[in-house]
This record gives C-alpha cells, structure tokens and sequence, in this order.
C-alpha cells in the first residue's frame, strides 16, 4: 500500500488526518511559532518531500485560501508532477 497524507488548512487537516488514522505535517504549536519563515518553510518541505518519494495525498480542503501555506503546499507539489485530480483525493 502507497503511503498517504492529508493536507489542507490548519488545524482541519490535522483533525481529518486522526479521524481517519493517516498522517499529516504537525508540529507543536509552540515549537512552531519560535520558528522562522524560513525555517518553517523548510520543515513542511522536508514533509512533503518524504511523502513525495513514498506516495499519495489526500486534501482536506478545497479551495485552497490565497496566500496560505496550503496554496504553497499545492504550488510545490504540482511543480514535482502532481498535476490532476487521480494524484490528489479531495475529501471536501
């Protein structure tokens, strides 16, 4: 079986993702705010270069809200080749 995780805005997906027992990018929320832009950028990309090497995702939201971390996330993953909806399951 493919490895999948769910995307979507926060804190929804991370709902979504235990309702359903997949795995999603979560980090505490403390330990995230001290980070830089920069540096959290760095760490949801890590995240979503494993998931990329292993497998599928699972959107939690659609549409996703202008100048979010969710449209990056997409942006991201459509530049590395997931460009249609049988790549990306959308449960909204």
């Amino acid at each position: 079986m493919r490895y999948v995780a769910v995307l979507g805005h926060w804190p929804r997906y991370v709902d979504v993702a235990e309702n359903i027992g997949l795995s999603c990018f979560d980090m505490d929320t403390v330990v995230w705010s001290g980070l830089s832009t920069i540096t959290q950028w760095n760490e949801n990309r890590e995240f979503l270069d494993s998931c990329l090497r292993e497998g599928r995702f699972v959107l939690s939201d659609w549409p996703a809200r202008l100048n979010s971390v969710y449209l990056r996330e997409l942006v991201y993953l459509q530049l590395r080749g997931y460009n249609s909806v049988r790549d990306l399951v959308n449960l909204s």
